[in-house]
């Protein structure tokens, strides 16, 4: 290899073991990383290589002691190789659109120059109004968002990326209390636009949920987060459905009549994937299907109003009748 050709390649591996701010690496750091690289170079040569790629690249340096510590600048404009692609460019704006809420502060500022770059990307491209044309919708009224706190939000994210436990105020809605309360993070999760913390709370052994926005004054903890046995998110959410807020763990057998809007509706999105559907002379259809016993699964019944009607189980049935009579009666109505 030509004595040209191993300068490039050197200067190229010094940038890319060159960390953003505020993280920072200093001049032996790097003499050393390019050891391990297998590239044997003095340092004079390698700070003489620092100072004309930061004439080329925005790489700043700052004096520790007798040597330099360098990192690229948090605000310069991004260098890639290849370039970056719109198809990627529309990838990290949706990123940052949708998701991020559940994105740690700290990565939110590590993406910062790529979301500003796929911004001018866009601009550029075919793909650039793709963003105007699609939008995620709520299945009812778009209700306000309550308000996280910067502290609360950095604080929660951190204790979760690194294990640890945290100690927080919070108000508790079902006992209408107030408490400072020993945390174990075990996951974040996003539902219509509110974000909870799952986690034990001080020495309970189960997994509960913490609504963000009801959480203050939050430190974190030296020691590491002890989780229940065996936990996992997606068992928690999925096999337990616990955000459908479970009455038992035992599953109903549901039979129910449904008008033909709804039987059209229940085609396309079944309850679950055992879901049996007759069709009667009337048009409408008897449903059956195993689902889990839930509140979730109430409110969905009683949303359909009289196009569903809940044959089996009977306490079911009659939980519901007794539910929709009482509203009936709010408007004078009812039996």
């Amino acid at each position: 290899m030509r004595k040209s050709t191993d300068a490039i390649y050197r200067q190229w591996v010094v940038l890319g073991k060159v960390p953003q701010q505020p993280q920072s690496r200093a001049t032996s750091e790097l003499h050393d990383a390019l050891k391990a690289e297998g590239l044997e170079v003095d340092r004079r040569t390698l700070q003489r290589d620092l100072e004309r790629l930061s004439t080329l690249f925005p790489l700043v340096s700052e004096s520790e002691g007798p040597g330099l510590r360098w990192s690229w600048l948090k605000t310069g404009a991004m260098q890639e190789i290849p370039a970056m692609s719109p198809s990627t460019a529309l990838t990290f704006q949706l990123a940052r659109d949708h998701l991020e809420g559940l994105f740690p502060p700290s990565l939110m500022e590590v993406l910062g120059p790529y979301f500003d770059r796929s911004e001018a990307v866009l601009g550029e491209s075919h793909l650039g109004h793709w963003r105007a044309k699609v939008r995620l919708v709520d299945s009812g009224p778009a209700l306000g968002t309550p308000e996280v706190s910067a502290d609360v939000r950095d604080r929660v994210y951190q204790a979760l990326l690194e294990e640890r436990q945290l100690e927080a105020g919070y108000y508790s809605r079902s006992r209408d209390s107030y408490d400072r309360r020993r945390i174990h993070p075990l996951g974040l999760v996003g539902r219509d636009g509110v974000y909870y913390l799952v986690a034990r709370v001080d020495d309970k052994p189960e997994a509960r949920q913490l609504a963000l926005h009801r959480m203050d004054s939050p430190t974190v903890l030296d020691e590491a987060v002890q989780p229940p046995a065996g936990f996992d998110l997606d068992h928690y959410l999925e096999d337990q459905a616990a955000f459908s807020y479970p009455r038992n763990s035992d599953e109903l057998a549901l039979v129910m009549r449904v008008t033909r809007e709804v039987a059209f509706h229940l085609q396309e999105r079944p309850l679950t994937s055992d879901q049996a559907m007759e069709f009667r002379s009337d048009g409408s259809a008897e449903v059956s299907a195993n689902v889990p016993d839930t509140e979730a699964l109430r409110w969905w019944l009683l949303g359909f109003g009289p196009n569903v009607q809940v044959i089996q189980p009977e306490a079911l049935r009659a939980e519901v009748g007794r539910l929709t009579n009482e509203t009936a009666g709010l408007y004078g109505g009812g039996v």
